[in-house]
């Protein structure tokens, strides 16, 4: 603090009044700060590589992706509220129905990914399957995911 060679204590104590309530609105705003955390988006990464067979039908330890294979990725509901689903169960989950009705399909590309992202996916179980098709004729069991609030796994 500054004061000057004067003894002018009216003015000093206004310099003084000034700092002290400064400095208390100061650490009253930095007390109540609370950062708000950005939500993060649900993002669900698929990579499809299928194993390179020789040509007399050996399996080799190379890979290449696989385009065009679908996936759907579904909302489901837990059918006892004690117990978490399991995959192995079908009884222990159902399809959501009405607001939490929730279904994509995501196709993998050439370099055989699939990407999907929601920044307002709501949280809970989901259920990840790899369809039927051609180049995938007995597809990879299925797989549930949980996103918790704002996406977080």
């Amino acid at each position: 603090m500054f004061f000057r060679g004067s003894h002018d204590l009216e003015q000093d104590w206004k310099i003084i009044r000034n700092w002290l309530l400064i400095s208390s609105l100061l650490l009253v705003g930095l007390c109540c700060y609370q950062p708000t955390q950005a939500a993060q988006a649900a993002i669900v990464k698929i990579d499809k590589l299928i194993t390179i067979k020789t040509s007399n039908q050996t399996v080799t330890q190379q890979t290449a992706p696989l385009a065009g294979v679908h996936y759907q990725l579904q909302a489901v509901t837990p059918t006892n509220s004690q117990r978490q689903p399991q995959v192995s169960d079908p009884q222990s989950y159902r399809i959501s129905i009405g607001s939490r009705l929730f279904t994509v399909t995501l196709i993998t590309d050439q370099a055989g990914h699939a990407i999907y992202r929601n920044d307002s996916l709501s949280a809970g179980y989901y259920l990840l399957s790899e369809q039927v098709s051609t180049s995938v004729p007995k597809p990879a069991t299925p797989v549930l995911i949980y996103f918790a609030d704002h996406g977080l796994a």
